[in-house]
């Protein structure tokens, strides 16, 4: 029968040290299993709660796109947090995504027309220049203006909202699959909102049935038997 011997202070602290180590590889290893994704960018941004924020106004969006960054993956229990990218780029929703290239034709001018009578030249309306190639945005340029009062007890998502409301150039936001990327919005581009209603079976069939008991369609109701 094996004795229990006093454990010398050089063995407890090997044991501390794998058991450190055994726990730091866990946690690694917990880590690298996390994958980003929408539905997870989606729940980080409503379940952070940032107790208060300081009042931004001033701030560039690449200084808000570091806070973001930073409080993300300070509160994140995973530890990996959320990337945040400024593309600097023009989109073109209607081309299927494709940025917007090629310079701006130069505009030709008409030449005038001789009066036959005066032999003068007959001033003609000239074509108006278009306007040069839209810029894309500069996280350094573009500026946070009005939030001069701090924000308390707001989620990561609803002070992401505040100041890209908040901006004074048009910025939109898009969820991707590995990060929340802010893009150059088209002051003319409709916000689209998407909403999933559920229907209840019931309720939809009953509806379908006009008022006198007709049947669905308009048709005349079939005769019951014995009926005059």
């Amino acid at each position: 029968m094996l004795g229990c011997g006093v454990v010398k202070p050089a063995t407890k602290l090997l044991l501390l040290a794998i058991l450190f180590l055994g726990a730091e590889c866990l946690d690694a290893a917990d880590r690298a299993s996390v994958r980003m994704s929408r539905t997870r960018i989606r729940q980080l941004l409503s379940q952070i709660v940032l107790d208060e924020v300081p009042a931004m106004d001033g701030f560039s969006l690449r200084e808000v796109a570091e806070l973001l960054d930073r409080e993300a993956r300070k509160r994140d229990p995973a530890g990996i947090g959320i990337n945040f990218i400024i593309n600097p780029n023009i989109v073109n929703l209607s081309r299927g995504g494709q940025t917007n290239a090629g310079p701006a034709q130069p505009v030709v001018p008409v030449p005038p027309l001789i009066d036959p009578n005066t032999g003068l030249p007959i001033p003609q309306p000239q074509p108006v220049a278009p306007a040069g190639p839209a810029k894309g945005i500069d996280g350094d340029v573009v500026k946070v203006k009005g939030l001069t009062a701090p924000l308390r007890r707001v989620t990561l998502g609803q002070f992401l909202d505040a100041v890209v409301k908040s901006l004074d150039t048009p910025v939109r936001v898009s969820i991707e699959e590995y990060a929340v990327v802010f893009m150059h919005k088209d002051p003319n581009e409709q916000d689209v909102f998407t909403r999933n209603f559920r229907a209840n079976p019931n309720t939809f069939g009953q509806g379908l049935t006009p008022v006198g008991g007709g049947r669905p369609g308009g048709g005349p109701a079939p005769a019951t038997p014995g009926g005059n």
